[in-house]
């Protein structure tokens, strides 16, 4: 049976995201830390790299990270940060595998955002959940630890759950979720279709999808899942 571990990480490029860095440039600076990172990974021999990008569009990766390797481009993106010198030290392929299409949600994001402003119940209830930003000054490592943690995972799992209870006028945070299942449903699809008995795969994602991909996985009974924290010391 193929292992897989999934790796939460927080987005190092800037993006409308929960897990976003205020300052992404700041990761410049983070080499020797960030490398750190990799080494320690690396033990887990990973035989496939899979990533955050629309496995519609892996001629797209491909030429990304050859921009990269020949200095064409420079990003902060955690792809070029961790993944790609995690994969080119282990001697594995970058694949793709999320899913970004309308598919079958009702409402954006933005539009369950609104409705939970409009009532303070909801905002307390998911500020008791919400993640916090990645914390920079107190290294990569302990970032990457913090998201892979049972507690983060527990808790951004709760905020995504509690978003059923946005309705407002319609069911509106039920109408984001269908997308958000139906994407982590994708991403698991894709994942399995590329995996080989004996692979021992990672895939490189924000840490919101952790919980919900880690349960998919499980539930499937088609990998056995590694954790993550067992080699990030």
């Amino acid at each position: 049976m193929a292992q897989l571990m999934v790796l939460g990480t927080f987005h190092m490029e800037s993006q409308q995201d929960l897990h976003s860095l205020a300052n992404p440039d700041r990761t410049f600076e983070m080499r020797q830390e960030l490398d750190e990172a990799v080494a320690a990974l690396a033990v887990y021999q990973p035989t496939k790299v899979f990533v955050e990008w629309e496995r519609s569009n892996q001629i797209g990766l491909e030429t990304y990270i050859d921009q990269l390797v020949k200095g064409e481009r420079q990003s902060t993106n955690e792809i070029a940060q961790l993944a790609y010198p995690l994969a080119k030290l282990s001697g594995a392929p970058l694949l793709a595998i999320d899913w970004m299409e309308a598919g079958q949600g009702l409402y954006g994001f933005g539009q369950v955002h609104e409705v939970i402003q409009e009532n303070s119940t909801l905002v307390n209830l998911l500020a008791l959940y919400e993640p916090q930003p990645a914390d920079l000054d107190k290294g990569i490592t302990w970032n990457l630890r913090h998201f892979n943690s049972p507690e983060f995972v527990k808790d951004t799992q709760a905020y995504y759950t509690n978003l059923i209870q946005v309705a407002g006028d319609d069911d509106y945070g039920i109408g984001w979720l269908i997308w958000w299942y139906q994407r982590n449903m994708k991403i698991v699809q894709n994942t399995l279709s590329q995996l080989e008995a004996d692979d021992r795969a990672i895939l490189l994602i924000g840490s919101s999808h952790k919980g919900i991909l880690e349960n998919f996985f499980a539930d499937s009974q088609q990998v056995e899942l590694v954790d993550a924290l067992t080699y990030l010391t």
